[in-house]
């Protein structure tokens, strides 16, 4: 009886595993809500774990690949999605943006045509962006993260108020094979760029706007600078103390680069942004933000050999400690040690830019997570700007429940393990705005200021 109960056993890891790759939610990392999914999963596939009295417990172990195995499904459908998209874009002349290392340097390379003829100098009036939905996304995260289980546990970093802005998209249905169109509404920013469409089902960005990632995350860290302390920033009259709209921010970028910032990647995107769907990446954020006198500086993890798993690994490991090193720099404590604070704290760093092949976020926090025996667990907390005003109302909704709002903004190292190079833009708040003669070396986005 007892091999028969230990071999039904086995054989439901298996049912699980292949039944998880039908749940479409991001990386879920939250112990309590990933043992309610995998066992709504084995309940399904026919096996009678439903978590009441006497059932079975599935073990520490079980629930590690379980996580890993959603994350990596979610992290290959969106590389399907992107590549998708972006063959679609390359018809249309709008190159996606990759990077590029030679010698270690990051030179913003960007497949794309010939440059076009150079753009005036002059200075266009900023258009403010329409309204964020959710003025302050970092207050209804640290909501969350207080009240979870794991905080006491947990050294938990959050930065200050931050705004989300998003890609308009068809909306967010969940994809837990739900619809969710009681609670969609199109929303001003929405309306604002013809981004309306079916909502049903895809929480992603539609084909026509996947390009714009990289301008929402720009309008996240800008909202950021805007609302520090009065008292101790230098940032209030960033972009005239406004958010701009994405085509602001083109015709401000293809301004700073006729007065010569990032000559390379200028070229390589065509000599002008203003009016396409280019994608833009780190050097363009930073060309954009150094322009305002903001110090910022890119970061490369860069690994060593292209599509193995270990260099990798070691890549999203270096992303996640470089993080987690940023956003506890002001709230004191070593790691792993007992002057290591638990709970949520609030950093005074302002948020990171990440940066992929594909797609960018914008980071707003970290957690580490102290397991049994010394070990720890990482997620990066993340505002997607693909999730969308559906995806918000997800998220929203989500937190006023108390359970699945994990999957909106946590993301462990197992996803992050598929890609094996990624950028950080690191704005140094602390350091105060460039001198006149550091706004010329900051013109080649390759020096540090």
């Amino acid at each position: 009886i007892i091999q028969f109960v230990r071999a039904l056993w086995s054989f439901s890891d298996v049912v699980a595993m292949a039944s998880l790759a039908t749940i479409d939610i991001s990386d879920d990392d939250d112990d309590k809500v990933e043992c309610e999914l995998v066992l709504s999963t084995l309940t399904t596939s026919g096996w009678p774990f439903d978590g009441g009295s006497g059932s079975e417990k599935l073990s520490a172990e079980h629930m590690m690949r379980a996580d890993e195995a959603i994350a990596l499904q979610l992290q290959r459908e969106e590389e399907e999605l992107a590549a998708a998209a972006r063959a679609r874009i390359s018809s249309s002349a709008s190159p996606c943006k990759k990077p590029r290392y030679t010698n270690g340097e990051v030179l913003n390379a960007i497949a794309c045509g010939p440059a076009a003829a150079a753009i005036s100098g002059e200075s266009a009036p900023l258009v403010p962006e329409a309204p964020s939905l959710c003025p302050d996304a970092v207050a209804l995260l640290r909501g969350c993260l207080e009240r979870a289980s794991d905080a006491a546990r947990s050294e938990i970093y959050l930065c200050g108020p931050t705004s989300f802005f998003f890609q308009p998209c068809r909306g967010w249905g969940g994809n837990l094979r739900k619809t969710a169109q009681s609670s969609y509404a199109p929303c001003a920013q929405e309306i604002a760029a013809g981004g309306v469409a079916d909502r049903r089902y895809d929480h992603r960005p539609t084909d026509e706007d996947k390009w714009s990632c990289g301008y929402r995350n720009i309008q996240m860290l800008v909202s950021h600078l805007l609302m520090r302390d009065p008292a101790r920033s230098v940032f209030p009259s960033l972009f005239g103390g406004v958010v701009p709209d994405v085509s602001s921010l083109q015709r401000e970028l293809d301004r700073l680069w006729a007065s010569g910032y990032d000559p390379p990647g200028r070229e390589q995107l065509g000599g002008f942004v203003s009016g396409t769907k280019r994608w833009i990446g780190t050097s363009e954020a930073c060309v954009l933000l150094r322009g305002q006198g903001v110090r910022c500086n890119i970061i490369t993890f860069q690994g060593a050999r292209a599509g193995v798993e270990s260099d990798a690994a070691v890549a999203a490991e270096a992303v996640v400690e470089r993080a987690l090193r940023h956003f506890r720099g002001s709230c004191g404590g070593e790691p792993q040690s007992p002057s290591a604070p638990r709970g949520v704290q609030t950093s005074a760093q302002p948020p990171l830019y990440l940066q992929h092949d594909g797609h960018s976020r914008t980071i707003v926090g970290v957690q580490r997570r102290y397991e049994a025996g010394g070990k720890h667990v990482d997620f990066l907390l993340v505002l997607d700007p693909g999730l969308g005003a559906g995806g918000l109302k997800g998220f929203e909704e989500a937190a006023r429940q108390g359970r699945g709002w994990e999957r909106f903004v946590k993301r462990s190292l197992a996803p992050l393990r598929r890609k094996a190079d990624y950028e950080l833009l690191v704005v140094e708040a602390d350091r105060g705005l460039l001198s006149p003669q550091e706004m010329d070396i900051a013109r080649s986005v390759q020096r540090h200021v």
